[in-house]
């Protein structure tokens, strides 16, 4: 069989390169496509598995490894492949090997956690990520094995086996391919069986498959029996198990043959197989009764469980405690720890919880209303308490947005889509993350003739949203506009055309355009009378753009407001919670308060992921990770946003590049400059591609900041220079950039060319009122160029000013950690504050 791990190590259960399925085409090629689309890194499954890469394919389905975003872990994601829908037997194979699989606890089986259809009627099943190498490998790479070596994978891996049986399943496959020594955290190798898909659920009336004459399992492992298509039992498994220990203590396999018929021929002939003794090393002779007896074709003769052929072993080896393994350097190598007890191995990633299939699995599992079934469902939430709405009956009521994950109403498929209905199709796509996809399904549906305004406007607006997050921000403007002209007024369809092409206005700098948009909101609220959910979020849409366009006033009113209309109306859905979050978050950052940024920048997520909104989801992730920037602690800064960009890489999501710019910089301000700062060029080549200002403007100044921490001073003047042109319409990033470009100019020795940028950057300052990110440097600066060109009295107001408004902040910090962080680690408060103590004495 093949090598079904990637070049990274991790494993998909039960899937082999030598059943390759053939290659999927997600480009659409006519007016009638298929019924599903096809799914591929970057996409999302069951509202909340992002897929990241392909780990392997084989001839039921194909194996992604998917981050699971609503526990945030990684998982392994093994997705049927649609056209064995039809097929019944490859549909009871999939139902065998998740059932046979949940049907077991035990920590060397392999977890299934979740098990699901697509609208297709395709099955996932969605099992722990194992990441090591297969015994088949390791075999391979090492041959014969030391006595405690094989043991400490065959005593556990004999363990899991007897569970199995203990609930009444027989592998039928048992074979070094389907042994996998993942490797935990804490360093120890802990053996897992895998692949259930010809597992027989041992039930009486229920006929064995291999009853049926079917040749299913691996020949050079099966059982006589298991040949002869005679009935089996556990021992079976015994018969797999004794060829498998015989090969690792050997390095060969007992029955060896060329040809398929000459090998079945070996196995069920009356000669006796090679004794152990014969082949394999002294050291493994004493284990040699034990091994023919697990061989005897005579099932009487044959170890009757498979806990006595373990026993037999450890009673050979001169004992019968347990073995652990540990995992050495080199993840290659594996290493015998000899004779030690073994001890519980907790894992919250590999060591993940089972849960139980439910009642009637074998049954049709019923579609919700996003197309996926989900074995194990949050509980509903709680009802009202009696009588709770008769005490406050004058609450407004807002129109909530739809259930569904997506924004516009009444647009969700139920059941299969339809085949000829590329708008069907093109939404489908982006509920997925198809995002090309969406928008040549969109394109098509536009190229209809005859297509009803209604029909248009939908097409237009998945064109929207799929452009936006692809950063076609000009393109989704317009497409934002077409959508808004076909829509009803005020709908739900019509708000979220609106809200994205507020969205793009704002990464293209449009200040005047987003105001018009505030006076188009409120008229349209006056005319109406009434505010919706959809409403309220395109408020805190415009309040998030309208604050970083430089009039945070405004910004304000339009958060607060819708703030205290969902107060007063009491109970809202998670996307309008999100949102008003994200809104407040703006608020907090630019207000210079970190630590209420990150708390609502944290609902924001959680918003958002109740939602089933992965991709804004994504986006508060890593505004998470800014916080923590913003805060100090640039190690947890990392570890949020590699997280994020983890995620959103394969989804190739418009704020990806500032995500790995952001990172690039925290990995610099941990001495990782020479890291950090190819990251940043890669993601400014994308930002100029799609011509994002806004972000382009952002990463210029990372890389402005480490060039200055490198002592290329010069080099920083360029880029800071470079940022400050992009940011013209931009008041915030703009003043981030000039404070940059006056601090290299002062470092070159330029304090009366330093002068002009530092007094502008201050100017943007005061007029809003605090920027997101410079705020400290920007303040500094101006009384350092004061300094330096002999304004020495107005310099020394200006630097005690900046310092009380740092420590006024700083106050705002509950936590003594990241307070003591935010003043010591985050390098300009540090160097202001001690440039402060020089100048003016302590605080």
């Amino acid at each position: 069989m093949g090598d079904d791990r990637n070049d990274e190590g991790a494993f998909a259960p039960g899937m082999h390169h030598d059943d390759a399925l053939p290659d999927l085409d997600p480009e659409p090629r006519s007016i009638a496509p298929p019924s599903s689309i096809p799914l591929s890194p970057g996409t999302v499954v069951a509202d909340k598995f992002a897929l990241q890469r392909v780990i392997a394919s084989g001839g039921m389905g194909t194996v992604f490894e998917a981050w699971d975003t609503l526990i945030e872990r990684k998982v392994a994601l093994k997705l049927m492949h649609p056209h064995y829908t039809t097929d019944p037997s490859m549909v009871a194979r999939f139902r065998r090997e998740a059932q046979a699989a949940a049907r077991v606890q035990h920590p060397n089986i392999v977890n299934v956690l979740e098990v699901g259809r697509r609208r297709d009627g395709a099955f996932y099943l969605v099992q722990e990520l194992l990441v090591g190498q297969t015994l088949r490998e390791h075999l391979d790479a090492r041959g014969p094995l030391e006595p405690d070596e094989a043991l400490a994978i065959l005593v556990p891996v004999m363990s899991g086996i007897a569970a199995a049986h203990a609930s009444g399943i027989i592998h039928r496959d048992l074979k070094p391919e389907n042994v996998i020594l993942a490797r935990s955290p804490s360093g120890e190798i802990i053996p897992k069986i895998i692949d259930f898909g010809l597992a027989k659920l041992h039930e009486p009336g229920k006929q064995s498959l291999t009853r049926l004459g079917m040749l299913l399992g691996t020949p050079q492992y099966m059982a006589p029996e298991q040949v002869l298509a005679e009935k089996i039992d556990t021992r079976a498994d015994v018969w797999a198990m004794g060829v498998v220990t015989f090969e690792m203590l050997s390095g060969v396999q007992p029955f060896g043959a060329d040809g398929l018929a000459r090998l079945l021929a070996k196995i069920v002939s009356s000669d006796p197989p090679p004794s152990l003794d014969f082949v394999a090393p002294k050291a493994a002779w004493p284990f040699a009764p034990a091994v023919a007896r697990a061989l005897a074709r005579d099932l009487k003769e044959r170890f009757a469980t498979i806990l006595d052929f373990r026993d037999a072993l450890c009673e050979a080896h001169g004992g019968t405690r347990l073995l652990v393994g540990h995992a050495a350097p080199n993840p290659g190598q594996f290493v015998g720890p000899g004779l030690a007890d073994v001890v519980p191995i907790e894992d919250p990633v590999l060591d993940a919880p089972v849960h139980d299939l439910p009642d009637g699995f074998g049954a049709p599992l019923p579609e919700d209303g996003g197309g996926y079934v989900r074995v194990n469902r949050p509980p509903p939430p709680l009802p009202p308490r009696p009588g709770a709405l008769l005490q406050r009956p004058r609450v407004p009521v807002l129109t909530p947005l739809p259930a569904s994950r997506t924004e516009w109403g009444g647009s969700e498929s139920h059941g299969h889509t339809d085949e000829e209905d590329p708008v069907k199709l093109a939404e489908e796509a982006l509920d997925v993350n198809a995002l090309d996809d969406a928008i040549r399904w969109a394109q098509i549906a536009l190229e209809i003739p005859g297509e009803s305004e209604d029909v248009r406007g939908k097409a237009w607006l998945v064109l929207t949203i799929a452009q936006r997050w692809l950063g076609q921000y000009g393109e989704a403007a317009r497409a934002a506009q077409e959508a808004m002209a076909r829509m009803p007024r005020g709908s739900n369809g019509w708000h979220a055309a609106f809200g994205h092409l507020v969205i793009a206005y704002g990464y293209l700098g449009r200040k005047d355009r987003l105001l018009a948009r505030v006076d188009e909101l409120v008229q349209l609220e006056e005319e109406e009378g009434v505010t919706t959910e959809a409403h309220l979020v395109s408020a805190c849409r415009l309040a998030i753009f309208v604050i970083r366009a430089g009039v945070p006033q405004l910004g304000r009113k339009l958060a607060r407001d819708a703030h205290s209309r969902v107060a007063r109306a009491g109970v809202v859905g998670p996307f309008l919670r999100a949102w008003l979050a994200a809104a407040r978050a703006e608020i907090a950052i630019f207000e210079g308060d970190p630590a209420a940024y990150l708390r609502r920048v944290e609902a924001a997520v959680d918003g958002f992921t109740e939602a089933s909104d992965i991709r804004n989801a994504c986006v508060q992730r890593t505004n998470v990770g800014l916080a923590y920037m913003h805060l100090g602690a640039y190690d947890r800064a990392c570890f949020g946003l590699r997280r994020a960009v983890a995620v959103a890489e394969p989804m190739q999501l418009d704020f990806l590049p500032f995500a790995q710019g952001a990172l690039g910089y925290c990995l610099a301000h941990l001495g990782r400059d020479a890291e950090g700062l190819p990251i940043i060029e890669a993601a400014l080549q994308t930002s100029r591609q799609r011509n994002d200002r806004r972000r382009e403007a952002g990463l210029l100044v990372y890389a402005a900041r480490i060039r200055a921490m490198q002592g290329d001073h010069g080099g920083a003047v360029t880029l800071a220079r470079t940022a400050a042109e992009e940011a013209e319409d931009l008041p915030p990033k703009r003043a981030y950039a000039l404070a940059v470009l006056a601090d290299a100019l002062l470092a070159e020795g330029h304090a009366l060319a330093a002068l002009a940028p530092a007094s502008e950057a201050a100017s943007h300052l005061d007029r809003i009122g605090g920027i997101e990110e410079g705020d400290a440097l920007t303040r500094l600066v101006q009384a350092l160029a004061m300094h330096a060109t002999g304004q020495e009295p107005e310099a020394r107001r200006r630097l005690g000013e900046a310092r009380r408004r740092l420590l006024e902040k700083a106050d705002k910090i509950g936590d003594r950690r990241f307070r003591r962080s935010f003043l010591e680690q985050v390098p300009d408060h540090r160097r202001l504050l001690e440039t402060a103590s020089q100048w003016l004495g302590p605080a």
